[in-house]
C-alpha cells in the first residue's frame, strides 16, 4: 500500500467592489483566479506551492486616475499570519498563505497579523494585475480528502 495521501486543494478567491465618495468618478472592477494547489503529499519535504492572479481595472476620465487599495481577508482562520484549509468534513485542516512575492515572505491579507495590503494609482489606460503566491507547508498529516478556504479579495478606491 502506497503511504502516500494525495489530497485536493481549492482556495476560492471572490472579488469583492467597494467604493468611497468619489465612485462616481470611476468604476472599478476585480476579477480572480483561484488558487488550486492540486494534490498534497504530506510526506514530502518541500511545500506545495501554487499561483493565482487578481485582476483590477478601473475606468476614469484621462485627468482623473484612481488610488485604489488591494487587500485579502483572512479566510477561516480569522488571521492572515496563518490561514487554515480545512477539510469538508471538518476531520482535519493544513496550514497554508498567501503571497505578494515569489519569495514567499510577504503575506498578503489586510493590514493585520503582519500581512500587507497594496495600494497602486491606476487609470483606464493601466489596469493592475496582481500575482499571488499560494503554499502549504510540508510535512503536514491530515485525512485524504478536499480542502478549502474562501477568501475575499476587496478594492477600495
Amino acid at each position: 500500500m502506497n503511504a502516500r495521501h494525495l489530497i485536493f486543494f481549492f482556495i476560492a478567491l471572490t472579488g469583492i467592489l467597494c467604493s468611497s465618495p468619489t465612485a462616481h468618478a470611476a468604476q472599478c472592477n476585480i476579477t480572480t483566479t483561484a488558487l488550486s494547489f492540486g494534490n498534497y503529499d504530506p510526506l514530502s519535504s518541500a511545500p506545495t506551492d501554487t499561483t493565482g492572479t487578481v485582476n483590477i481595472s478601473c475606468r476614469t476620465t484621462a485627468r482623473n486616475p484612481q488610488v485604489v487599495t488591494f487587500q485579502l481577508t483572512s479566510g477561516g482562520s480569522g488571521t492572515p499570519a496563518q490561514r487554515i484549509l480545512s477539510h469538508q468534513t471538518g476531520a482535519g485542516s493544513l496550514i497554508y498563505n498567501i503571497y505578494s512575492n515569489p519569495g514567499r515572505n510577504q503575506i498578503v491579507g489586510d493590514g493585520s497579523g503582519g500581512s500587507m495590503t497594496f495600494t497602486r494609482t491606476i487609470d483606464k489606460t493601466t489596469p493592475w494585475n496582481v500575482q499571488l503566491y499560494g503554499r502549504i507547508d510540508p510535512l503536514q498529516i491530515a485525512p485524504v480528502g478536499l480542502y478549502s478556504d474562501t477568501i475575499i479579495a476587496t478594492i477600495l478606491w
